[in-house]
């Protein structure tokens, strides 16, 4: 069963000319009506490029029609274990960073790392993965943030932030804003915001 999945291949037929609407360019990434979006682009834009270079090795690009990419399907035989995706980023090192719900994978363009609590996390459960102002990967979990630090997961970068849920985060004019638990958002020395219009907690960390 595992093997008949790893071979199988999407094409997607890509627009020659795609349009952008001028309202992407106007709003910080992670802004309201874009952010999902971009989210979706963004890691979709992110596998594709990596699949042209890890095709399966009994597919040659000449099979592909053209116009079109392969795509490969990523389980369990290839180290990604837990298939409930809940965020993926790609850090300054083009390295792609799967939260999951259970820890984080992280995809060199040939395997998996698994990174669970025992690596930093504070919890098994990952919410969302974001990337901070330094290109490094950040983890939002049921018990706070924190960011890789090269060999680990520290909080070491969040200092401020309190052990609440983190359900988003987008770094813009080189600061980390995360919306945290009931707040609104957050950064490296993460300090509050009053709420204002916003009915949750923000907090930046810079």
């Amino acid at each position: 069963m595992a093997s008949r999945y790893r071979r199988r291949v999407v094409t997607a037929r890509l627009p020659e000319r795609p349009e952008v609407p001028a309202t992407v360019s106007a709003a910080p990434a992670g802004s309201h009506g874009v952010s999902g979006l971009r989210a979706c682009a963004a890691a979709l834009l992110s596998i594709v490029a990596l699949s042209r270079t890890v095709l399966a090795d009994d597919i040659a690009h000449d099979d592909v029609p053209p116009g079109q990419l392969a795509l490969r399907v990523y389980a369990g035989a290839d180290g990604l274990r837990n298939l409930v995706i809940n965020g993926i980023a790609q850090d300054r090192d083009g390295l792609l960073w799967i939260g999951t719900d259970d820890g984080v994978y992280r995809f060199d363009g040939e395997r998996f790392t698994h990174f669970a609590v025992s690596e930093g996390l504070t919890s098994s459960l990952v919410l969302v993965v974001g990337v901070g102002p330094g290109g490094e990967a950040c983890v939002g979990g049921t018990k706070g943030l924190v960011c890789w630090d090269g060999g680990r997961f520290s909080r070491a970068a969040t200092r401020g932030l309190p052990e609440v849920p983190v359900h988003a985060m987008v770094t813009f004019a080189g600061v980390l804003w995360v919306r945290a638990g009931r707040a609104r958002a957050t950064s490296a020395r993460c300090g509050r915001i009053a709420p204002g219009w916003w009915p949750e907690t923000t907090r930046r960390c810079s």
